[in-house]
């Protein structure tokens, strides 16, 4: 097959996910995904993460495309992005983000994937996560970016004690006024 020694684990743990999402495609759809093509797949999604990196460097993102912020203070204060999901199909959460310097370049992305949760905890998880990420860079001056309404606004007000995440938000809250 001819694999870079560097890329072996990368194409070992695809096609692994491959060979187990074929798995649940038969159980569970009916479907079928043809073994010659596992190869191949795996290889184009290993070459697509290998190219991420440098597309990602490339991008440039322009302060003036932040709707709502305050773009006369865009250029001097670093940005984090987030955004949370769930899927009611599967019953799982995950969130992600990504980070900006203050020249609106990518810095760094991340995601995680949430054991349990619905669509505000997974809003709410990606804010703090992303906050937590820029302090381990080093950035304190920062804007929160999320398209969640309901997860900003809980930031924002004084939830109850009772909520549901509020271990969360009272973390991030105390972040943001550091």
């Amino acid at each position: 097959m001819g694999v870079e020694s560097e890329n072996w684990q990368a194409l070992f743990t695809t096609i692994c996910w491959l060979l187990w999402r074929r798995r649940n495609e038969r159980i569970h759809s009916n479907t079928k995904m043809e073994v010659g093509s596992i190869y191949p797949r795996a290889s184009a999604i290993i070459s697509c993460i290998k190219m991420t990196p440098k597309k990602l460097t490339n991008m440039q993102t322009h302060p003036n495309d932040c709707p709502g912020g305050d773009h006369t203070r865009v250029n001097t204060r670093q940005m984090v992005q987030v955004d949370g999901a769930f899927s009611f199909l599967t019953q799982t959460a995950g969130c992600g983000g990504i980070l900006k310097d203050t020249e609106g370049k990518i810095v760094e992305g991340f995601y995680h994937r949430l054991d349990k949760g619905d669509a505000f905890t997974a809003e709410v998880w990606a804010c703090l996560l992303g906050l937590r990420r820029a302090w381990d860079l080093g950035f304190r001056d920062l804007i929160l970016m999320s398209d969640s309404t309901n997860a900003l606004h809980a930031i924002e007000t004084e939830p109850t004690d009772t909520h549901e995440d509020w271990n969360v938000i009272m973390e991030i809250k105390g972040m943001l006024q550091r």
